[in-house]
Formats: C-alpha cells, structure tokens, sequence
C-alpha cells in the first residue's frame, strides 16, 4: 500500500469562518457580501420586502395614468369626450324636400358649437360627417339611394358621442 503525502501551505489555508466574513475591495471600495451561510436567508427575505412596494408603486401610477384622462372626458374639456348637452337651439333641414330618389339631397343645420364635429345619421343607414362653421352652422350632403319612398328622419349627433345625445331631428320625404 503506497501512502499519499499532501503537503499545504500555510498562506493557502482559510478558515471557515473567513469565507463568511465581507470582503473589502480595496480598489473599488465596496464590499462584497458572502452567499449562502447566515446571510443568505436574511438577504433573500429583504429582496421579497422590497419587492411589494414597487409593485405597489407601479400599480398607484398606472391608476393615476388612466384616471386623468377619464377626469379630462366627464369635466367636458376641449380635447374632446365629455358630456354632450343638447343646447335647445339646434336646429336643422333637408333641401330640397320631397327629394327625388336618385338624386342629391342636403341637410344642413344652425345653432351648433363653433367648431363641432357632428354625425349625421339617416334613416336606412346613410351616414354623413360635417363640422359646425364658426357661426355654427353645417352642411352635408348625399345621393338619395332608398330602396322605399316615405317619410325619413335625420338625426344629428356630436360625433364621438357614446351616449348618442340627439342634438337636432328633422324629417323629409322622399319619392
């Protein structure tokens, strides 16, 4: 049997307890923390504590993105959205009326915003689009392309509108 001879030096050798004990970088001047042994558990449940505040954080200023602009839309801004109120003196008409199928008919209107965007819907599905001059008034206009003749109404909104406030009606026939 051969017997094996290891021989170490003394300068090599750590002890246990020096593994575990922070070292000092002497050029950087930070120290480094040992893993594992009694740091680590304390180490890793500090990382879970801090972890909730920035989640919470983050949820705080995303309630706060949404809610400004929904704030914006029901105190009726000037960036759109809001509530529509129908002001009473909206008005509007169809020229020529009777309109003969076929052919182009208008509808216009007075009373409106200066500057309002406005959604004309007729009825069997015609829509027009038009926006309020500054004297608030509109025009749109359209072929008359009705499988029926009779008497259709026209109904104008604010365009966006999600409620679909009806701010003016008029009816017209058509032959």
């Amino acid at each position: 049997m051969h017997q094996a001879t290891l021989r170490i030096r003394s300068s090599n050798v750590r002890l246990a307890h020096d593994l575990l004990r922070p070292v000092q970088s002497p050029t950087w001047g930070f120290q480094v923390e040992p893993q594992g042994g009694r740091e680590g558990p304390r180490v890793a449940e500090g990382r879970n504590h801090r972890i909730a505040p920035r989640i919470l954080t983050l949820l705080l200023v995303g309630a706060l993105m949404l809610s400004r602009p929904a704030a914006a839309q029901r105190t009726g801004s000037s960036k759109g959205g809001g509530s529509v109120r129908w002001a009473g003196s909206e008005t509007c008409w169809v020229t020529p009326n009777p309109v003969p199928n076929g052919t182009q008919f208008s509808v216009s209107g007075q009373g409106f915003k200066p500057g309002q965007m406005l959604d004309v819907f007729v009825e069997d599905g015609t829509s027009l689009f038009s926006q309020a001059t500054g004297d608030g008034s509109f025009y749109a206009s359209e072929r008359a392309t009705y499988l029926a003749a009779g008497t259709k109404q026209a109904k104008v909104y604010q365009m966006g509108d999600r409620h679909r406030t009806v701010l003016a009606t008029c009816s017209f026939d058509v032959y």
